[in-house]
């Protein structure tokens, strides 16, 4: 019986689920030490455990070049995705220099994110399971907001922020492909890190010197699954 050979040309498409959790602390630049009393008495969220979730869906391109029963290649792929999470935090009324209690809220969400990757695989005829890393990019929008904070001097702090960026990082996962005849189908785990985005945030009312910084983290994971073929030209069985 002859062997499958993986040696080829591929597209496809794919769809799956992408997840995450991290932490979002928030600095305040304050040059003349006009918030730093409320800041310290607890007047502002510091810190927020934000967790997005959502599908992915696109396609990819590669090449394998298999030798014996190793396969090397490469793929390329880009996605939709409404990977995105929101947190909201009330903060009552402080001890000391708060006049009203403040409600603030974060929001991330990534529109559509892309890798390319090297593979490096281990065949068995019709399976192939192999790892892969390479570069990672994604477009992602950022948003803070707080109001009905006031402080002991007197004054409201209703401020709004927002922010879109496409960044760039890195990822590496694993997957297993089933090949039959032209076609083959895969499941596969990626993890991705596009590094931290700040957005700089100042009070739209006064005093505006002051800034909210909040520190976004762009990593996760994704498990997809995806169907291949294999274009006319590469060797079959």
């Amino acid at each position: 019986m002859a062997q499958y050979n993986w040696t080829g040309f591929f597209a496809g498409v794919h769809a799956g689920y992408g997840w995450s959790s991290s932490n979002v602390s928030v600095g305040v630049a304050d040059p003349l030490n006009l918030a730093t009393a409320a800041v310290l008495d607890g007047a502002f969220a510091l810190r927020y455990s934000l967790k997005r979730d959502g599908y992915v869906a696109g396609g990819q391109v590669g090449y394998n070049h298999q030798i014996d029963r190793w396969l090397l290649g490469v793929e390329a792929d880009i996605a939709a995705s409404g990977i995105q999470g929101n947190q909201m935090v009330f903060t009552p009324r402080c001890p000391n220099l708060c006049g009203s209690p403040n409600l603030s809220g974060i929001t991330q969400g990534m529109d559509w994110f892309g890798t390319v990757r090297g593979r490096l695989g281990a065949v068995a005829n019709n399976w192939l399971f192999y790892g892969t890393a390479g570069v990672a990019f994604g477009d992602v929008k950022y948003t803070y907001w707080q109001n009905n904070a006031i402080f002991g001097l007197g004054g409201t702090i209703n401020t709004f922020g927002a922010d879109s960026k496409t960044r760039a990082g890195w990822t590496a996962g694993g997957g297993i492909e089933y090949g039959f005849g032209r076609w083959s189908a895969k499941v596969e785990y990626l993890y991705f890190d596009l590094g931290e985005h700040p957005v700089i945030v100042p009070l739209n009312t006064a005093p505006t010197l002051i800034q909210f910084i909040p520190k976004f983290q762009n990593n996760g994971s994704i498990v997809r699954a995806g169907l291949n073929y294999r274009f006319a030209g590469a060797p079959l069985p």
